[in-house]
């Protein structure tokens, strides 16, 4: 409950002077206040939902709504010389505060800051519509995607590779890559042409031009005289050649090319490519494409995996986008088959808790021994599949790890993201909480996620409640519970109306959690599923209401204990069906917040003044669970309960003080 100096509780009970409500708007400099713009007051109605800790661990918004009065237009955007006409729009900062008149002074209680929604301009009705939500607003429209920007959002360290968010927080470490060690078995290119190292001679005979022309050059500064030509036909735009006589693969082999390039000077865009094919030109089993290299010669070098025995073909492609008919040439081609080869061994740090993530050269590389790396989760080693031949490089290798971190840790850094923070400090020290003890060994969210989803599941892990309070500061803690008392009403005239129900939408008496995945690296083909998976269930519960499951899918459950505590302690919450109270009032801002505990007289039997029988009274106790304002009036949906909860310190009202409380029987 909000403070509320100069009002006591006897004065809110006291028969009300008038009802007052506050709509500011900030403009990017100032609050413009809508209730009192001039002198007048343009808020025709106004209703507000507040935000705050619910039965389940789903996060709650606050959301309002407004009717403002236009009658000039004023607010219209397309008004050409209000001073309001950019006023109402999207994104706009709003703020909501509720009160009364007490002893000739007005009194405000802030209930709500958050954003608004688009307008609705009614030019029949000469208003304008508006609406939105508390600072919930910021995440739910913020969805979490990979960031391979080394981000810090965290205060607490100076190191530059520390990973909070959005979609994964760990660590970067940076390795600069070790060439691949390999055998090479007989040269298998041995034509006896201008691009052979053995013999070089003048001609390339072995070639066929599909387009263009070849020939044999001497251009200045290569290792051999007679280097290979491809030259375009004058206005085309490829020039294509391919050899495959006498030169064979055996299928399943791993082969190396290595190669030496040059293009004319002054041939912009021109680019050329290294193909090559099976023996009928169908299917390309390797390539290097999209050089671009001028003059000087300069090698490059990939390998292939032969997809059938027999002959090959080797094609060099030159593609001229701006007709410049070019040359390329072309020198020293080596085919050798690789009979033996082995890659580096990568060793993490100890607090390495697995393998999120990986880039080589810039590129992300796939985890899976039919694409680029594998993991050894007991010794921390990161490596390559033995089919990938790596080439020596200085950091180019980036491997994104996961490290423990504490939950709330990473609630705040969402927030950060969310843009409410700076750093993960700040947001720790505005954040109300309560410590959780538990340490999460991954945190991750697939891409996509929004951000109000990621924090319902750091909610739903620890049976925790994230909320906005009226002033904007955030809430997570646990559920609340009466264990004091916040607000007495002390007459049945207090309360305009009341109504009881047995509510059974959060009955839940079996409860099933899966968690995460115990084979963390499991293949790109083969994805069985591995869940850690815990049940509960409560057979009376089950018997007296009918089975009601509840299922919760989430990773961050990473062992078996947190999820089979939490089965028992959701089952020992909601296995019985609770008793609510809507209890509505004319014209009583008191503010209160949801958590609070209210009591009020319920009269159950009304005095009848002829037989004198009646005056049946009970004193009633609940929780708020929701609260809306309207227009003058307030209701508040309670959990009824049946007395407080004794707390280790500080004494309780005597049973004297609070009466009676009504027990509901099923």
């Amino acid at each position: 409950m909000q403070a509320h100096p100069g009002v006591t509780d006897a004065d809110f009970l006291e028969p009300f002077q008038n009802m007052r409500y506050r709509l500011e708007v900030h403009d990017g400099s100032n609050w413009i206040n809508l209730s009192d713009l001039g002198g007048e007051d343009y808020v025709t109605t106004i209703d507000v939902s507040l935000g705050g800790a619910g039965m389940s661990p789903e996060p709650i918004a606050g959301s309002w709504s407004a009717t403002i009065s236009n009658e000039n237009s004023m607010f219209h955007p397309k008004h050409p010389t209000s001073a309001y006409a950019d006023l109402l729009r999207i994104g706009r900062e709003v703020r909501i505060s509720v009160g009364g008149e007490y002893g000739g002074f007005d009194r405000y209680y802030q209930r709500l800051i958050g954003f608004m929604d688009a307008p609705h301009f009614d030019h029949g009705s000469r208003t304008v519509n508006i609406g939105g939500l508390d600072y919930m607003k910021l995440l739910t429209d913020m969805q979490l995607w990979p960031s391979n920007v080394v981000t810090e959002s965290g205060s607490e360290s100076t190191d530059p590779d520390i990973i909070n968010g959005p979609s994964n927080w760990g660590l970067l470490e940076t390795f600069s890559t070790v060439a691949t060690a390999e055998t090479l078995g007989p040269e298998k290119y041995i034509q006896p042409d201008a691009v052979n190292v053995i013999s070089d001679a003048e001609d390339m005979s072995g070639w066929t031009g599909v387009f263009g022309t070849f020939s044999w050059a001497a251009p200045g500064g290569w290792p051999s005289t007679n280097v290979g030509e491809f030259t375009a036909d004058p206005g085309g735009a490829f020039a294509i050649g391919y050899m495959s006589a006498g030169v064979s693969a055996t299928e399943g082999k791993l082969y190396k090319v290595v190669f030496q390039y040059g293009i004319q000077a002054g041939s912009v865009d021109t680019e050329f490519s290294l193909k090559i094919y099976n023996g009928s030109g169908t299917e390309q089993m390797g390539a290097l494409t999209g050089l671009m290299h001028w003059d000087t010669p300069e090698e490059k070098s990939f390998y292939f995996v032969a997809t059938e025995t027999g002959v090959f073909r080797v094609r060099v492609e030159l593609l001229d986008v701006n007709h410049m008919t070019p040359s390329v040439w072309f020198d020293v081609l080596t085919i050798k088959e690789i009979t033996a080869y082995s890659n580096t061994h990568y060793a993490l740090s100890d607090v390495c808790n697995g393998v999120c993530l990986a880039e080589l050269d810039g590129e992300e590389i796939w985890y899976g021994d039919q694409d680029d790396w594998l993991y050894d989760e007991d010794c921390r080693i990161f490596y390559f599949v033995d089919t990938k031949m790596i080439t020596a490089g200085v950091d180019n290798l980036r491997i994104f790890y996961f490290t423990d971190q504490v939950l709330e840790n990473v609630l705040a850094d969402l927030l950060v993201w969310a843009g409410l923070y700076i750093d993960r400090a700040a947001a720790l020290v505005d954040l109300d909480h309560l410590n959780t003890g538990v340490i999460l060994e991954r945190v991750w969210f697939e891409p996509g996620t929004p951000a109000l989803e990621a924090i319902q599941m750091l909610c739903e892990r620890v049976n925790y409640r994230f909320w906005f309070g009226y002033d904007g500061k955030p809430h997570f803690k646990p559920a609340p519970a009466a264990t004091a008392l916040n607000f007495t009403f002390t007459d049945p005239n207090h309360i305009k109306d009341n109504s009881d129900f047995q509510g059974i939408e959060n009955l839940r008496n079996r409860v099933i959690i899966e968690g995460i995945e115990q084979a963390m690296y499991a293949s790109r083909e083969d994805r069985r599923k591995s869940r850690l998976h815990g049940e509960g269930s409560d057979p009376t519960s089950i018997g007296a209401y009918l089975e009601k499951t509840h299922t919760i899918t989430n990773h961050l459950f990473q062992d078996q204990a947190s999820i089979d505590e939490m089965c028992l302690e959701l089952l020992a919450d909601f296995k019985d069906p609770k008793w609510y109270a809507d209890v509505e009032l004319a014209f009583c801002p008191v503010p209160l917040e949801l958590g609070d505990v209210i009591q009020w007289p319920l009269e159950l039997e009304p005095t009848d003044e002829e037989s004198g029988s009646g005056d049946v009274t009970v004193t009633m106790l609940g929780i708020i669970r929701d609260i809306k304002l309207s227009d003058g009036m307030s209701n508040y949906k309670c959990e009824i309960v049946d007395n407080l909860i004794i707390q280790a310190v500080g004494a309780i009202p005597s049973a004297g003080a609070l009466g009676t409380p009504t027990v509901f029987e099923p």
